[in-house]
């Protein structure tokens, strides 16, 4: 799958949460929330290997193995954590 098809998958989603009632705003807010989980999780993987910034049970891999309420509920509880929580100082590049 190539960026075009990426954006337009990402902005039909968009048109299908809008009609359920979810603003523009709300919905690129929690897209760039997810990207934020997902950009952490790689940077612990090669080559980075980096030290986590987010917590395992908090982060993107967390979320892979749930679905419907389960995917919402446990993804709505760990930004409410991370809210609160004071992440590590990444390591210099």
């Amino acid at each position: 799958m190539d960026a075009s098809q990426i954006g337009k998958r990402a902005w039909r989603y968009a048109g299908v949460l809008q009609d359920a009632g979810l603003s523009c705003f709300e919905y690129m807010e929690q897209l760039i929330l997810l990207l934020f989980l997902k950009m952490a999780d790689q940077l612990t993987e090669n080559p980075h290997n980096r030290v986590p910034l987010v917590p395992p049970d908090l982060g993107w891999k967390a979320l892979l193995s749930l679905d419907g309420a389960a995917l919402e509920d446990h993804y709505r509880k760990s930004l409410e954590k991370l809210g609160v929580k004071r992440l590590p100082e990444p390591a210099p590049a």
